[in-house]
């Protein structure tokens, strides 16, 4: 296997990636691809919750529990474990017709 030293600024940049990132010569041309253990780790987490039997929610559907969550917190005044329980409870039978 071939070695390429990186300078601080480099890895730093490399390192703090969040997708795989284009090595180019001088001249601007792609030569390769690399990702970062951080985006592999990422990838490794997805693949994991993809395999999982454990629900997913799109972040249409999590932004709509935040909202909905919200909005009831400020007309009831506060939020108990309960009431958060059966309005997820409904959200979620809802997305699963």
């Amino acid at each position: 296997m071939s070695r390429i030293e990186l300078t601080p600024e480099q890895v730093s940049a490399f390192a703090n990636a969040m997708q795989v990132v284009e090595l180019c010569d001088a001249s601007g041309v792609v030569i390769g691809t690399a990702m970062s253990l951080k985006v592999r780790e990422m990838v490794e987490r997805h693949k994991s919750r993809m395999a999982s039997s454990e629900p997913w929610y799109t972040s249409e559907q999590v932004s709509e529990m935040m909202r909905t969550l919200e909005s009831v917190r400020e007309k009831e005044g506060s939020l108990t474990r309960e009431r958060k329980d059966e309005i997820l409870k409904t959200l979620k039978a809802k997305w699963s017709k």
